[in-house]
């Protein structure tokens, strides 16, 4: 066993609490240290649920490679005296490359829910529990030997990946851990991100945001997922060039169409069409008040008044003397 081991879990005592275990000489403070710096300084417990399966595979900058699971039901699923049902949580700390060997074997068993039933801790019938080295020490060796095994028959990929948070989206994502790890020597490569994350706390927002290399989570794999998220232009279209240079030049060709198609319906001659009634109102959506129809002026013909001719009046001949 190369790597540090730790294993949290409580007895059936009614005052007892869930405390760390060290497998080895190791101060169990350490545990709650490296929990609590967590990825980038944000704490596993935000990440993961203690109360429900979860697991962080990570790389930190002072610690090196850590394995974080949680959710365990041990073997007998043990409870309290209060009948509440008992769980456990399991770190590894590894700083070698036998170490990660550990790790990823104990990740891929978790994953394949192969680590709950062979968990070795046994508890006391009123208090306290115990995790016996030998038994931890041939679980370790047996969960790396069971990764050596396994393989992704396909193209593995290093980008981002989400699979659902069922039976077979885990066997999946233990598949992928164990060749990236086993056959491709790539672990090394995925030291800036979460490699491994299975969360039931995160929406998909926070996922990508964070990004892990493999993300187990039933959150929808959708922009609408974030109501305040809108429409980003940028990001439109760095999806249409990342999924081909065709589809972008159909869609910018489908785009011209309907441009051209709109102009010539505009610019196209209308006979017959009256051109539209401006409306002298200051609001374009109101309608005026219609004016009263306005009286066109008939004709009526003038009469002209006819004058009487008067008689010329006759000269008055002035006698004249002899």
């Amino acid at each position: 066993m190369t790597a540090i081991w730790f294993v949290k879990t409580r007895g059936r005592g009614i005052s007892e609490d869930y405390t760390w275990r060290a497998l080895g000489d190791e101060d169990p403070g350490i545990a709650a240290e490296v929990v609590e710096a967590g990825w980038r300084g944000r704490s596993c417990r935000t990440l993961v649920d203690d109360e429900r399966p979860g697991l962080m595979l990570y790389e930190a900058a002072d610690t090196g490679t850590v394995l974080y699971v949680t959710g365990l039901r041990p073997p007998g699923e043990p409870a309290d005296v209060r009948k509440r049902p008992i769980r456990a949580a399991v770190l590894g700390i590894a700083t070698t490359g036998a170490g990660q060997d550990d790790l990823v074997g104990m990740a891929c068993a978790a994953l394949l829910d192969e680590l709950a039933p062979r968990l070795p801790v046994v508890y006391g019938h009123a208090e306290g529990f115990d995790v016996p080295q030998e038994e931890w020490v041939t679980l370790v060796d047996e969960v790396r030997q069971r990764s050596l095994d396994l393989d992704f028959p396909g193209q593995l990929s290093l980008r981002p990946t989400q699979h659902p948070d069922t039976p077979g989206g885990l066997e999946r994502a233990a598949s992928q851990l164990a060749a990236i790890h086993h056959r491709h020597h790539a672990l090394a490569r995925l030291s800036k991100q979460i490699i491994v994350l299975r969360t039931g706390t995160l929406g998909y927002p926070e996922l990508a945001k964070l990004k892990p290399w493999r993300t187990i989570s039933d959150a929808p794999q959708t922009e609408t997922a974030n109501p305040r998220a809108g429409f980003q232009p940028a990001e439109a279209l760095y999806r249409l060039l990342r999924n081909g240079p065709s589809v972008f030049f159909v869609i910018a060709g489908l785009v011209a169409v309907v441009f051209l198609t709109v102009l010539a319906v505009r610019s196209a001659p209308q006979s017959g069409v009256p051109p539209p009634a401006t409306s002298s109102s200051p609001h374009p959506t109101l309608l005026s008040p219609a004016k009263p129809p306005t009286k066109t002026p008939t004709w009526t013909p003038t009469r002209t008044a006819t004058k009487t001719p008067t008689k010329a009046k006759t000269p008055t001949k002035t006698p004249t003397g002899t």
